[in-house]
């Protein structure tokens, strides 16, 4: 996330929490400091305020359903994150290492030059120690640029395939090792080879997606495609490959159907641009250290950005981590300030009701019967802050519907999970002054004033 290394705790910040806190403090000091109390209490006599009582239960309450509206924020954002993370990517990432190299203007001002240098630094590096696989493509997946262009220019055997944009479509340069070196299935055809890197012809090779719309009822193999019909000197491509799909909008954007075409040995094909992937068991460090050396050998001006690519990927799941985090320390806090302030209250009403717990013991009563009276006082705070939070949730969820990933804001796993969750915990928060209440000595509750 931008400027995230220079995130600090603000002198400010805490000053002004501070603050709030003994602003909070004060005022609530000062409104029991100033309140008129009654005559019963000036005679000594224990009462109770009703009104006083239901502000205390209400602030509960109120307490239960914001930590239920948090914790169903949190929850979803779980579900969605682990998604994320379980989602298949059409690549295996495992023991890849990426070094991105772009050209200079002055030094390479030519395809012909571009091309000749990436040539070379291919030849050095795919016969490097330790190296397998070798691919060099402009671009990978899963996230960050590729190219893209309108589907509606793209011509099958001379016909146009439909009106209007009909969406984008992707699409890389890659070399014929590129399937291979990222573990991208091949369903149909060969794929490419070395020997059409030198041919004159012009080859393709589409993903599952591209190629069930493109052909729906042929088979795609040795079809001739045009991808701008229309334009000057549009060449005609073979398809020799269809292969599986993947994910190339990052880990939660809405993927594209692909197609790639062959990186031939000819100067059109090149840019300034080229990313070399490699499949190593080898540490990071020393790749890098081997990729810079050879790049160096070659142009010793050039810099190299070298990236295992699964810390690629996992780089592009820190913001829904973060987000996750956040909300689910916020949840956390919301829930231990309901379930202080619940057993608080639970506390305060027990200890108000002593000599009556006394007295119903006396008269008979079990312990059983003090447990069910005073949890029952619990639950008739719980049960009202549960279903206000689960009204509120479902309201507030649809915020955070642009966050979530194959999870609906208003999914009845999760807030069943939630309210569930909420519930025993309230339920054993209760459970504490109840035992306790349990065990009083009928004798000694009767003389407590």
């Amino acid at each position: 996330m931008p400027y995230l290394t220079k995130a600090a705790l603000d002198l400010r910040i805490l000053i002004f929490t501070l603050f709030v806190s003994l602003f909070c403090g004060l005022l609530c000091g000062l409104i029991a400091a100033l309140h008129k109390p009654p005559a019963e209490a000036l005679a000594g006599h224990t009462t109770m305020s009703a009104p006083h009582a239901h502000l205390r239960q209400s602030l509960v309450i109120l307490q239960i359903a914001a930590s239920l509206v948090l914790l169903s924020g949190g929850a979803l954002l779980v579900r969605s994150f682990v998604n994320l993370e379980r989602q298949r990517l059409g690549i295996n990432p495992e023991h890849l290492v990426t070094a991105t190299i772009s050209l200079g203007q002055l030094r390479y001002p030519d395809p012909q030059k571009q091309m000749a240098f990436f040539l070379a630094l291919e030849r050095s590096l795919e016969y490097g120690p330790g190296i397998s696989m070798l691919a060099v493509s402009d671009t990978v997946p899963p996230g960050g640029y590729h190219h893209d262009q309108i589907y509606a220019p793209i011509t099958i055997n001379g016909v146009r395939q439909t009106g209007g944009t009909g969406g984008l479509v992707a699409w890389r340069w890659v070399s014929p090792d590129y399937f291979r070196t990222f573990n991208i299935p091949l369903l149909e055809g060969q794929g490419f080879t070395e020997d059409q890197r030198t041919s004159p012809n012009h080859f393709l090779i589409v993903s599952q997606s591209l190629g069930q719309r493109m052909f729906p009822a042929h088979d795609p193999i040795g079809q001739h495609v045009q991808l701008a019909a229309g334009a000057p000197d549009d060449p005609i491509y073979t398809v020799v490959g269809v292969v599986g799909d993947v994910k190339n909008a990052g880990l939660a954007g809405t993927d594209m159907p692909e197609y790639y075409r062959l990186r031939r040995d000819n100067p059109d094909d090149w840019n300034r641009l080229a990313t070399f992937t490699l499949k190593t068991n080898l540490p990071l460090d020393t790749v890098a250290k081997f990729v810079r050396t050879q790049t160096a050998a070659l142009d010793p001006t050039l810099p190299v950005e070298i990236q295992a690519l699964s810390q690629r990927v996992h780089n592009l799941a820190d913001r829904p981590l973060f987000e996750t985090s956040l909300v689910g320390l916020f949840a956390a806090t919301g829930v231990l300030m309901a379930i202080i302030g619940l057993y608080g209250v639970i506390a305060f009403l027990v200890a108000r009701r002593t000599q009556e717990i006394g007295l119903r013991m006396a008269m008979g009563a079990t312990r059983a019967d003090i447990l069910r009276l005073v949890v029952g006082s619990g639950l008739r705070l719980i049960l009202p802050g549960a279903i206000l939070g689960i009204l509120a949730a479902l309201a507030v969820s649809r915020v955070l519907a642009s966050a979530l990933f194959h999870v609906s804001p208003h999914d009845p796993f999760t807030f069943s999970l939630v309210s569930l969750l909420l519930l025993i915990v309230s339920v054993l928060a209760t459970l504490i002054p109840a035992i306790t209440s349990a065990q009083l000595n009928p004798m000694d509750a009767l003389r407590c004033d």
